[in-house]
């Protein structure tokens, strides 16, 4: 809206964010694994990695916080960042 020329405060902006997310909640993919809530066994399965690649997903996860974004995940000492790649569409946050 803003590139659009419509202006709103802080406060109405607070408001309409409020409103879409009571009415408009996201919706789990369940062909995706959430990586920020599944288990190393369920992120092992899901996305092809190895039991000790998964295992260092959610360490780091658990150190660092969530991911927003699947290149978060390269960064992880002991991933196969490859695998990381092919597997990106079956990645959610």
């Amino acid at each position: 809206m803003g590139d659009r020329g419509a202006q709103a405060t802080r406060g109405e902006l607070d408001v309409i964010s409020d409103y879409l997310f009571e009415h408009f909640p996201k919706v789990e993919d369940a062909t995706k694994i959430n990586v920020n809530k599944a288990t190393a066994h369920e992120i092992a399965a899901g996305l092809g990695l190895t039991d000790e690649e998964a295992a260092a997903v959610v360490s780091y996860r658990e150190r660092h916080g969530d991911f927003h974004a699947w290149g978060d995940l390269l960064i992880i000492y002991g991933v196969d960042g490859k695998k990381i790649a092919a597997a990106k569409d079956k990645i959610s946050f």
